[in-house]
């Protein structure tokens, strides 16, 4: 699935969406459909390689939701765009010293471990302290407490 969960939950609450047909896929992304319209996509590597397996019907559903039915069934699911909305690579590194706030605000989120960002939150804000962890430690973990 290459759509957020939730976009396709939404989508899929409101059925499957119109019946449509892949024409092309352009190596920039655009999916050219039989009904004359198109959609962009950011990997067109692998969609072409999903309707090369699936075959070319299509449902284009709400929240921009590309369905690809496969045959056992289920459907690829797609995120897509009337328009180019080229990645922005820029956004995709962890900048060292940058703060959880600081790569929210630039990323819209962030992707730290939850130990990690547990740590920067205790170094920048008085947390409550912690109970030792109950779990068992885990081959190569010298850091963990024994359980007792």
């Amino acid at each position: 699935m290459q759509a957020h969960y939730i976009q396709v939950r939404l989508s899929r609450e409101d059925g499957l969406g119109v019946p449509n047909r892949i024409v092309s896929i352009d190596d920039d992304g655009t999916i050219h459909l039989a009904d004359g319209t198109s959609r962009w996509h950011h990997d067109p590597v692998r969609l072409r390689a999903v309707v090369a397996r699936c075959g070319a019907a299509v449902f284009l559903g709400s929240h921009g939701v590309l369905r690809v039915p496969s045959r056992d069934n289920s459907s690829y699911c797609f995120s897509i765009n009337d328009v180019v909305v080229p990645c922005r690579p820029e956004t995709a590194q962890v900048r060292p010293g940058e703060s959880l706030l600081d790569e929210l605000l630039r990323r819209g989120g962030f992707v730290r471990s939850g130990r990690s960002a547990l740590a920067e939150l205790a170094a920048t804000h008085a947390l409550p302290e912690q109970p030792p962890s109950r779990r068992p430690p885990r081959h190569g973990d010298l850091t963990s407490p024994p359980v007792p």
